[in-house]
């Protein structure tokens, strides 16, 4: 090492001692670097604490974003559940569980309101319509000229099968054809029809307005479903008939479900048009017969007073019985001078099912209940008579319900007397009739005496207040 050197490590330790080791500069120095310290150990600490804030910032922030979304998506499905309602921009994302749990909600919720029951009803499936004129019909091919196969009236629902740039072919129920679709919707309104109304009891009056001094349209029977249109909360529930017009029904007698209304088919239309006319028929011939019998009973009467000396002269006598007006339940002592000789007769039993022959009792009460034996075996054998002939139908239900025939199948007396509700003496005599017991030949007509004078018929028996012809 060179003098030089020497020198210079020789002043820099004396220096140090001088300028560090001194007794002021020491303590001045350890204070320098104990803040020094500090601070870089603070600084550390606040870039780790700031550093793990960051992330778990980052961590929570994610969590709760998808609990959130879960949270929503959980809300959204409770409410789908009780409102059945899911509105969703495609319905393609419309998910079937979803429905499926929803419909298990409803069934176990007997609190369910009603009109959330209806939200999901008023949705419109995929190819679903509904239609937008009051009637609609339905025909077999696409043209104006072919035939009407079904009927389809507002609010009412269906698929669409086959588009077309004027005529759409669709599925109604059972009835499949093709309408316009100017008159048709894929788009779900407030007419869509979403309630069907199910008739608990027989007998149930259908009435053209909303109290019980209206007019009667027909009887419903138990079973029948018809749409309903409004007041099923009410004390009368507004249905629609099956030719399309409104009518009320006793909110009694009616249990509201959830559903659409579907088309109704020719069949269904011209039965309920028949069961109308029926039920008419049968009123007006109720009542024109009351109002015969009224002035037959008068005439008779008229003439007991003075103008029959033959049956004044009897009755003062006392050897025969008067010619006047008797109660409905006894025969007449004596026959119109037309009668022809009908004797009655034995000829081969017919063969009739349990359910035949209650229905030939119930229209034998219904149509002689208040005659004499005989009179209730005649009305059995008009009906086999008919039934041998083949013109009302080959069955006996078709003989008894042929259109305008017996109009008593549409009335309250008849449906009362089904299943065996009747007298013994009918049943008796409807057996009489079935054995191949006739006392009026090959007569296929009657009526009452009040109603259809013998004297008019060249051919013809009475027996008890009713002629056969």
């Amino acid at each position: 090492m060179s003098n030089r050197t020497k020198y210079k490590l020789k002043r820099a330790k004396l220096s140090f001692k001088k300028n560090v080791l001194a007794e002021g500069f020491s303590v001045r120095n350890t204070l320098a670097v104990l803040t020094l310290v500090s601070v870089f150990a603070i600084c550390l600490f606040s870039v780790n604490v700031a550093k793990e804030n960051i992330q778990n910032d980052l961590k929570n922030k994610a969590p709760k974003k998808v609990e959130t979304a879960k949270a929503e998506v959980t809300t959204e499905e409770v409410t789908e559940e009780k409102t059945y309602s899911i509105t969703l921009t495609e319905s393609s994302m419309l998910d079937a569980g979803i429905i499926a749990e929803a419909s298990d909600t409803k069934d176990a919720d007997p609190d369910l309101e009603k009109k959330d029951v209806d939200t999901l009803s008023a949705a419109l499936g995929e190819n679903e319509f509904i239609v937008k004129a009051d009637s609609l019909n339905i025909r077999a091919s696409a043209g104006t000229d072919s035939e009407v196969v079904g009927h389809i009236y507002k609010g009412m629902t269906g698929k669409i099968t086959e588009s077309g740039d004027e005529w759409v072919k669709i599925e109604s129920g059972d009835v499949t054809g093709y309408v316009k679709e100017e008159y048709i919707s894929t788009e779900a309104d407030d007419s869509i029809i979403t309630t069907l109304g199910k008739v608990s009891a027989d007998n149930v009056r259908v009435r053209t307005d909303s109290n019980s001094n209206s007019e009667i349209i027909c009887m419903a029977a138990a079973g029948e479903v018809y749409p309903v249109i409004d007041g099923e909360e009410s004390e009368w529930t507004k249905i629609m008939l099956p030719d399309g017009k409104s009518a009320f029904i006793s909110s009694s007698y009616v249990d509201c479900e959830p559903g659409k209304a579907n088309a109704v088919s020719n069949k269904v239309l011209a039965d309920f048009t028949t069961k109308v006319t029926g039920y008419a028929a049968a009123n007006k011939t109720e009542d024109a017969d009351k109002d015969k019998k009224e002035t037959a009973d008068n005439t008779t009467n008229n003439k007991k007073a003075g103008n029959n000396t033959e049956a004044t002269t009897a009755a003062n006598n006392n050897n025969q019985t008067t010619t006047a007006a008797q109660p409905a339940t006894q025969a007449p002592a004596t026959e119109a001078t037309t009668v022809a000789a009908t004797e009655a007769t034995t000829q081969a039993p017919t063969n009739a099912s349990p359910s035949d022959f209650d229905l030939m009792c119930a229209v034998v009460f219904s149509e002689s209940g208040y005659e004499p034996y005989e009179g209730q075996v005649a009305v059995a054998n008009v009906i086999l008579t008919r039934l041998r002939s083949g013109k009302w139908g080959n069955t006996i239900h078709d003989v008894l319900y042929a259109p305008n025939q017996f109009a008593c199948v549409y009335g309250a007396r008849f449906n009362n007397a089904l299943g065996g509700n009747v007298p013994a003496t009918t049943s008796q005599a409807v057996q009489a009739a079935l054995n191949g017991y006739n006392n009026v030949g090959n007569y296929m007509s009657f009526r009452p005496t009040w109603y259809l004078d013998p004297n008019s018929l060249s051919d013809c028996k009475v027996i008890g207040n009713h002629v056969f012809f």
